[in-house]
C-alpha cells in the first residue's frame, strides 16, 4: 500500500526504526523489515513543499489481527510512534454436499460417480463447494484434454459455472455434467483451481495443496520466485462415468407361420418393440429377403410399437 504526504514546514531528513533496538542490528539499506510488515523508504529527506510515496507491504506470518510499532524519527531530535496494524485472512474452501448428500467433517472427496448414464443423454451431477473463511477467492475449472481424438468427438465434459469468485462465506453448487454417444466407460480428471493465494495462505489444506508445496520448494531458488502467486490445484477429482447400452425387447422374439402357407394370400403377425430404458432410443426396422414393400408401424404409447 502507498501512502502520500507533503512537506508544509522546513526541510528535514527522516528515518524509521525498529521498537526494539535488536531489531534494528538486522536493518540494512533503504528498506525497514519487521516480522510482518516492510517499509520503503525507510530513510528519506524531504523539502518545502515537497511529495513523497511511501510504501509499506503487509506479509503475514500467522491468520489474525496482526500489530507491529515503528518509530520514525526526525534530524529535529523530534519522534513519533505509529502502530501498523492489519488483519490477515486465510482462505479454505470444503466440498460439502455430493447431489445433495452431505459429505462428512473429516472426509476428502476423490471420485465422482456417474452412472446409468444413456448414450446421447447428458447426465449431470452436482459438487457442492463452500468458502469456509471471510476472504474472496478466485476460481476457475481446469478439465483433462483427451489424448485420444476420436474419444474427445465422442464425449462432452461440462462444469457450470466454469469460474468466478467465492464470496465470503457462500455455498457455489457446480453442476458437471457428461454425455457421450457410445457405450463404455470413460474417466476424466477434474480440478477446482484457485487463483492468486499462497500455498501459506491455505487453512487445513488438502492432500494436492500439500503435496504441490513440497513440489514446489524444490525448484524455489530465489526470493523473487517465491514470492509469485501461482494457480493452485486446490481439489482434484477423477469424473468415473458408465454409458448403458439402451434396453429394448421385442415380442415375440421370432415366428413362423404355419405350413403349408397358401400362397398369394397376405400373412400378417403382430410384433411388439418395448422400450426399457429411461431415455428415449432410435430405431429402424429394415426387411432381408423382402417380398412386400411396406411394413405398417403403430404407436400404442411412449414406450411400445407395434409393427
Amino acid at each position: 500500500m502507498a501512502f502520500q504526504f507533503s512537506n508544509k514546514a522546513g526541510e528535514a531528513s527522516y528515518k524509521f526504526f525498529c521498537e526494539r533496538e535488536e531489531d534494528d542490528k538486522l536493518q540494512s539499506g533503504d528498506t525497514l523489515k519487521l516480522e510482518n510488515f516492510t517499509i520503503y523508504p525507510s530513510e528519506f529527506s524531504i523539502s518545502k513543499g515537497e511529495k513523497l510515496e511511501l510504501f509499506v507491504c503487509f506479509t503475514p506470518q500467522r491468520e489474525g489481527l496482526i500489530e507491529e510499532r515503528v518509530i520514525l524519527a526526525c534530524d529535529n531530535n523530534t519522534s513519533k510512534i505509529y502502530t501498523l496494524r492489519a488483519i490477515a485472512n486465510m482462505a479454505e474452501l470444503k466440498v460439502t454436499k455430493v447431489n445433495s448428500n452431505l459429505v462428512g467433517t473429516d472426509e476428502e472427496v476423490k471420485n465422482l460417480y456417474m452412472t446409468e448414464i444413456q448414450p446421447k443423454f447428458p447426465k449431470t451431477s452436482v459438487l457442492s463447494v463452500k468458502n469456509q473463511t471471510f476472504v474472496k477467492v478466485n476460481y476457475h475449472w481446469n478439465i483433462q484434454k483427451d489424448s485420444d481424438e476420436d474419444t474427445a468427438k465422442h464425449t462432452r465434459y461440462q462444469i457450470e459455472p466454469s469460474k468466478g469468485v467465492f464470496e465470503p462465506d457462500v455455498e457455489i453448487d457446480f453442476k458437471v455434467t457428461f454425455e457421450s454417444d457410445i457405450a463404455m466407460p470413460f474417466y476424466k480428471n477434474i480440478s477446482l483451481v484457485i487463483d492468486d493465494v499462497p500455498i501459506e495462505a491455505i487453512k487445513n489444506p488438502p492432500e494436492s495443496i500439500r503435496q504441490q508445496a513440497l513440489e514446489r520448494k524444490s525448484v524455489q531458488n530465489d526470493e523473487q520466485n517465491n514470492q509469485v502467486r501461482p494457480s493452485l490445484n486446490y481439489f482434484d477429482f477423477s469424473v468415473i462415468s458408465q454409458i448403458m447400452f439402451n434396453k429394448v425387447s421385442l415380442t415375440p422374439a421370432v415366428h413362423f407361420f404355419p405350413t403349408p402357407v397358401p400362397i398369394r394370400n397376405e400373412h400378417q403377425h403382430n410384433f411388439s418393440l418395448k422400450n426399457d430404458s429411461e431415455g428415449p432410443v432410435q430405431y429402424k426396422v429394415r426387411l432381408q429377403n423382402k417380398t412386400s414393400k411396406f411394413v405398417n408401424c403403430r404407436v400404442l404409447n411412449d414406450k411400445v410399437i407395434e409393427f
